[in-house]
């Protein structure tokens, strides 16, 4: 006996695409489906979308040569609606039938009509589809089996009937030349097959001969096989009439209801989306346009063809795969080909007639994979498709220069192993341009690159992430791609982005918007394994997280865990630690050059840490703000901070090492109690910085010809604000024909050249500055600036100042001259102390009056002022 409880839901959600068998015995073989129907007068289509207890069988066979069953539109024009039930074999052992339980206990007797219409378009002979009736004989001799098959086949015909191909040929097996053989009884017994008896015959030989009375046993089946000459056969079935005592049932067997598929070049109509696919009339360039209906499938896209859906195009999965071992690799939809377009259509891993998935976000998923690729195919577009309840929405596994745009993915998920919950996974060598895609409530990643060796031109633009693991991700497990991350928005997200193992290409990330939460770790960029030049994170906003850059290597066992990056121009916001830094590997470098970056409300801008020293970290030319502590420094290296602007903070180093060189930065108002460091304080800038650069700042150079290390130079812009110190007096403070420059000099030995541009404005007001060498340097205490100078003791004429085009230059010793050494091209006034020149009034007579002389004097020396300013205006 059969029991097909399983083999039934499997067949009701696969669309009639299914292949299966499982024996039994009771006294011959037997199809037993879950529910007894008794034939009821009128037509009962049986389809995919409710076989009505009829289901398809492969009663023998084997793995290698299996038969299949299935509902097809056609062939030719079939007795009832579109379709037919189509039974193949490939062997002669092959049995294939579709059958169902009904009419258990009725009397053979009882049957007035036994009529059917087959097809054959695969066979030789006089083979064709059977009609079988799973009956006991139960006032038979009792010594023997009483129970078996009572067989109609066409060509016993008392006049055997011509069996044609490629027509619709009909069968009344109760007609005068209906001849039928038995199973069950023994051998010798009449009726047997090699003796088959009119219907007459056999009811008067066997009297009680009734269909099988047990409800799961008793039934009707049409076959195709078990026997010679049936090898290969093809045929179809369709029209089954079944009479009992005058009332009759029609059984209509459809691929569907009504056809929602179609080929628009061709014009054929189909039931399925595999069956369009599978047809030898699709080909290449073909668009297959689905209905605004749910298909249940699994879709095998071999050609180069355009899946084309609508609002309301609904693909599920037919059964449980939801492992990547499962049938079909876990997927929906596998790609198999070139040139292919999916679009306008939904993916959704939880079919709700299927049970035994993956629990994740109120579904079960049944499925792992919306759309897979696993092979070298190029050019997919997967355009405004929706994938919900899956493991991975796209995951595309080969092939180059895909376009994956404007599509949404929500709830992906499965076990928590990493393997599972991704909106779009590519991996092995894949090239994309993902743009315009939403995912919302991935468990792992929204997007993510894995292992994409030499891929090239790889853009990540304009995708939305929230509700989920990692935003983004790059890992190139120790290889490398060239790739673009831009104007991606990530919200609510453990990990902003994730880049890691890169050894060659090139990547940058730019002005991505990445909120994270916070409380466990979050961060905002994690980078680890990447090598030098090859990663460039600029111009990004990030926000919250326990940390916004984390950067690291790991220990000696990972051969390549050095850490690399260049992060300029990004905001870093209301975080815990703004960029962390940490080595723990003696034998791998960790570097970084940040440049240009916001940091406001941190609780620690820069944090230095790790068992083992940093190799180079600079942090130069940015903004911190409202930071506790702004560098936290608990391990040794080349650390470097410099030309910062440092505000709203209440430690500027904490530096229980004392390896970070903070000199030279802004530290605003702050006292050096809360600068925390006295080297770094003594070094500080004397105003904000406005701009800076290494060796050249616009017209400004500090190079050496003699000497080593890095030159860099720091613009204060102009104005008495602006004034390193605060040590100028209008009007001549607000004269000058340079911006302000403070020129220091790292790691450096030898002369080096401070070169000052000088105003030019083409009526000649600074050349008076030019031709008098008024270049003017800042007095220093020892090497670093005189803060307690006065007056005109602050601002000195150097010696040996020359003229090179409209520039003043001067050449000086590095060690004691350019450790945080202001500059400044003075106005067109021959004072000695330009632009802190004493105040006028230090030539009043007494403390009472002004006398006329040096009244007159003032006054023409005012005028004198009032003229250069309009003139400078001008």
């Amino acid at each position: 006996m059969f029991n097909f409880v399983q083999f039934r839901k499997a067949i009701f959600v696969s669309g009639g695409r299914t292949r299966g068998a499982a024996l039994f015995a009771i006294i011959g073989l037997l199809l037993v489906l879950c529910v007894p129907q008794v034939g009821a007068a009128g037509t009962v289509e049986v389809s995919p979308y409710n076989m009505n207890d009829w289901g398809f069988l492969q009663e023998v066979g084997t793995a290698m040569n299996p038969g299949t069953g299935q509902m097809v539109l056609g062939p030719g024009f079939p007795p009832l609606g579109l379709g037919s039930a189509q039974l193949a074999i490939s062997d002669s052992s092959t049995g294939e039938s579709i059958g169902s339980l009904m009419l258990a206990g009725t009397p053979l007797s009882s049957f007035t009509r036994l009529e059917y219409q087959t097809y054959r378009s695969v066979g030789t002979g006089n083979n064709t589809i059977t009609l079988q009736l799973v009956a006991s004989y139960p006032d038979y001799n009792t010594a023997v089996p009483t129970s078996g098959r009572v067989v109609f086949e066409p060509a016993n015909g008392v006049v055997p009937p011509t069996i044609v191909n490629d027509t619709w040929q009909t069968w009344n097996a109760l007609d005068t030349n209906a001849r039928w053989w038995i199973t069950g009884p023994a051998d010798g017994a009449p009726c047997r097959q090699a003796s088959p008896c009119l219907w007459g015959d056999l009811l008067t030989t066997y009297p009680g001969v009734q269909i099988f009375p047990n409800v799961n046993v008793g039934g009707v089946l049409l076959k195709a096989g078990s026997g010679g000459g049936w090898n290969p056969f093809s045929g179809n079935v369709d029209g089954l009439i079944i009479g009992v005592s005058g009332d009759e049932t029609t059984y209509n067997f459809e691929p569907c209801v009504t056809p929602t598929v179609e080929n628009t070049d061709t014009g054929e109509m189909f039931c399925t989306i595999q069956a369009a696919i599978d047809d030898e009339q699709t080909v290449a360039g073909h668009t297959i346009q689905l209905d605004a209906v749910t298909y249940t499938e699994l879709v095998d896209i071999t050609k180069s063809i355009t899946l084309q859906g609508q609002v309301g195009t609904i693909i599920q999965s037919s059964e449980n795969i939801p492992d990547f071992t499962s049938n079909h690799n876990g997927s929906i939809l596998w790609i198999q080909a070139t040139d292919v377009v999916i679009q306008d259509l939904e993916i959704d891993g939880d079919n709700p007639a299927i049970s035994g998935g993956y629990i994740h976000g109120g579904a079960d998923i049944n499925a792992v994979r919306g759309i897979y690729m696993n092979s070298a195919f190029n050019n997919s577009l997967i355009d405004n498709v929706t994938f919900r309840n899956l493991g991975r929405g796209i995951n595309l596994y080969a092939g180059q220069n895909h376009t994956i745009r404007n599509n949404t993915a929500e709830n992906l998920g499965g076990p928590n192993n990493g393997n599972y919950g991704y909106g779009i996974l590519l991996m092995g060598n894949t090239s994309a341009q993902i743009t315009n895609n939403t995912v919302d409530g991935a468990l792992t990643a929204g997007i993510f690159m894995q292992n994409n060796h030499s891929a090239s031109n790889i853009r990540i633009t304009n995708n939305t992430i929230s509700n989920s693991g990692i935003g983004l991700g790059w890992n190139m497990l120790y290889g490398g791609a060239n790739g673009l991350i831009e104007d991606n928005v990530a919200t609510n997200v453990e990990l902003g982005m994730q880049v890691t193992s890169i050894t060659n290409g090139y990547l940058e990330i730019h002005n991505n918007d990445l909120t994270m939460t916070a409380g466990n770790g979050e961060q905002g960029f994690y980078v680890w394994n990447t090598s030098p030049d090859m990663v460039l994170i600029t111009g990004n906003t990030l926000t919250g997280g326990d940390e916004g850059v984390a950067l690291f290597d790991d220990s000696a066992a990972f051969n390549l865990a050095q850490a690399h990056l260049q992060l300029t121009g990004n905001t870093i916001q209301d975080t815990g630690t703004a960029v962390a830094i940490t080595s723990n590997s003696s034998a791998h470098a960790v570097t970084l050059r940040a440049t240009g970056n916001t940091i406001q409300n941190a609780t620690t801008g820069i944090s230095y840490n790790g068992t083992e020293s940093i190799d180079s970290a600079t942090v130069a030319g940015n903004a911190f703000d409202n930071v506790s502590t702004v560098f936290d420094v608990a391990t040794t290296g080349s650390l470097f901070a410099y030309a910062n602007n440092i505000t709203g903070f209440t430690t500027g180093v904490n530096n229980t090492s004392g390896a970070l060189n903070a000199r030279h930065n802004w530290w605003g108002a702050i006292t050096p109690g809360g600068v925390n460091d006295a080297d770094a304080f003594d070094y500080r800038l004397g105003a904000q910085m406005s701009s800076w650069g290494e060796g050249t700042l616009g017209g400004a150079s500090l190079n050496t010809a003699t000497g080593s290390g890095t030159g860099v130079i720091v613009s204060h812009g102009r104005g008495l604000a602006n004034v390193p110190f605060g040590k100028g007096n209008n009007p001549y403070a607000s004269a000058t024909c340079s911006d302000y420059y403070d020129f220091f000099v790292l790691d450096a030995s030898g002369d080096w050249t401070v070169s000052v541009p000088v105003d030019d404005y083409g009526d000649g007001t600074c050349d008076p500055t030019l031709a008098q060498k008024a270049l003017y340097q800042f007095a220093l205490d020892e090497t670093m600036p005189d803060t307690d100078c006065i007056g005109g003791a602050c601002w000195n004429l150097p010696a040996v100042v020359t003229v090179n085009g409209r520039s003043l230059q001067v050449t000086l010793e590095a060690l004691t001259y350019l450790q945080g050494t202001p500059f400044v091209a003075g106005d067109n006034t021959p004072d000695s102390n330009d632009p802190t020149a004493v105040s006028l009034t230090t030539f009043s007579a007494s403390t009472n009056h002004i006398g006329v002389g040096t009244a007159v004097i003032l006054l023409l020396l005012t005028l004198t002022t009032l003229i250069f300013w309009k003139r400078r205006a001008a």
